[in-house]
């Protein structure tokens, strides 16, 4: 209905709900929160993107460190394999020789 010439579902007009100052985050509610305008919303997540992407880096350096490491490894226990083959294969020879004799 009206009253005062003014209808309870009207969305346009003198009493209409300003918009919201910034986009309704969930979970903050903090100190002064409401009074956040989009641009300090915006500027803030950034920061905490530019501040994410630079963990990100740090721990992918790592990684590739760790990888690099690992690959070291591995070749060098390829090596010894390959040595401790050999000598098995020569300690089979002798001992065939030695049953022969």
């Amino acid at each position: 209905g009206t009253f005062g010439g003014f209808s309870g579902s009207q969305s346009t007009g003198a009493l209409a709900r300003p918009a919201p100052l910034r986009p309704e985050l969930p979970g903050k509610r903090g100190f002064l929160s409401r009074h956040k305008t989009v641009g300090m919303v915006i500027g803030e997540n950034g920061a905490q993107a530019s501040a994410l992407m630079g963990n990100l880096h740090t721990a992918l350096k790592a990684l590739e460190e760790d990888i690099a490491s690992d690959e070291r490894s591995l070749k060098e226990m390829n090596s010894n394999l390959g040595k401790i083959q050999q000598e098995a294969d020569r300690l089979g020879r002798q001992i065939a020789t030695e049953e022969a004799v």
